[in-house]
């Protein structure tokens, strides 16, 4: 549990400070809802179903968007207890299993890029800062983070058959 939290702790806070308004912005404020969001992830792990890279990624993020969403009064957020991957809220079959469909083709296509661009990538997903990825990816600079992240995005882009940003 504890390389889990050290491994996402730092995307969370940044994702939470980033989406929580101007005055929930301060440290405490973030790491309060970042507490929460780990408190209601550990305390519905069960319903959390690993669907490759970025699923618990993902789940987290739904967690915290239904916390900030809480936080600002607004009613009927996703429900944790409900949703067996929050990465995907699949409310019929058929939604379900295009979901599943959509991500195993990005699998598919993140797998086709060079290690060090996947990771890259992958980190970028969870928020990370350029010049992390850089250090974290032996990138010169972050500026050469930023262009290998963007070239992976076309690769997927283009394997996946969407139109160039």
């Amino acid at each position: 549990m504890d390389r889990i939290v050290n491994e996402y702790a730092p995307g969370l806070e940044r994702y939470l400070r980033a989406k929580l308004g101007r005055r929930s912005r301060r440290e405490d404020d973030t790491q309060g809802a970042a507490q929460e969001v780990w408190l209601r992830a550990c305390r519905n792990l069960s319903h959390f179903e690993y669907r490759g890279k970025g699923s618990f990624w993902r789940y987290l993020k739904t967690i915290a968007k239904n916390l900030i969403l809480k936080k600002r009064g607004r009613s009927e957020p996703l429900d944790v207890d409900e949703v067996a991957d929050l990465s995907e809220s699949a409310s019929s079959p058929v939604r379900f299993a295009i979901a599943e469909e959509e991500l195993a083709r990005f699998e598919a296509a993140i797998q086709q890029l060079a290690e060090r661009e996947r990771a890259a990538l992958l980190l970028r997903l969870q928020d990370e800062t350029y010049a992390a990825i850089a250090t974290k990816c032996g990138y010169s600079s972050l500026d050469a983070a930023r262009v290998a992240v963007s070239r992976a995005k076309e690769r997927i882009r283009h394997v996946l058959g969407a139109p160039p940003e």
